[in-house]
């Protein structure tokens, strides 16, 4: 990996090709192939935010659901994982059952994500979610730009899971 290096990863569902053979998700769609090509992940998605390799020698991430959800993600580091700042990071619930009715992203009668409690309303009053954090405690869900893990760079690998088991 290069030095410094900026990454956002988001996992996308519900996806297929049209007869044309354009590539699109329902979820975290990000561009009209397989490959995102350095494109964002449409909201509502799940996303890890880590900046790897930083010239102070720590690497720094969390999964942030201020953009909405779509599935349960974790960023685990694989070496000194519960030691200090240096922790497993991300959501388990599958916060798509309980979704709130105004932020429901619905497939026919299956709710497949969950919208930020930011964007519906524009105001800065609900982007402060305590559903969220309530169920999520290990995810971000403010706009703050707050990495809740700091680890070594130099001695520590990632293993970022989706849906994971609880």
């Amino acid at each position: 990996m290069p030095s410094s290096w900026s990454v956002r990863v988001w996992g996308r569902t519900l996806c297929s090709h049209d007869s044309n053979g354009k590539f699109s998700c329902l979820t975290g769609n990000c561009a009209s192939t397989v490959e995102c090509d350095g494109g964002k992940a449409a909201p509502p998605a799940t996303l890890a935010k880590l900046n790897l390799n930083g010239s102070s020698g720590v690497d720094l991430f969390r999964v942030s659901l201020v953009e909405g959800y779509n599935l349960p993600m974790m960023v685990e580091p694989q070496v000194g994982n519960g030691a200090g700042e240096c922790r497993t990071v991300g959501c388990v619930v599958d916060l798509n059952e309980v979704c709130p009715t105004k932020l429901k992203v619905m497939n026919g009668r299956d709710c497949i994500a969950c919208r930020s409690l930011c964007r519906p309303f524009g105001d800065s009053k609900h982007c402060y979610p305590k559903f969220f954090t309530n169920l999520c405690p290990q995810a971000s869900v403010d706009a703050t730009k707050t990495f809740q893990g700091i680890c070594s760079s130099s001695s520590t690998n990632y293993l970022i899971s989706f849906c994971p088991k609880r």
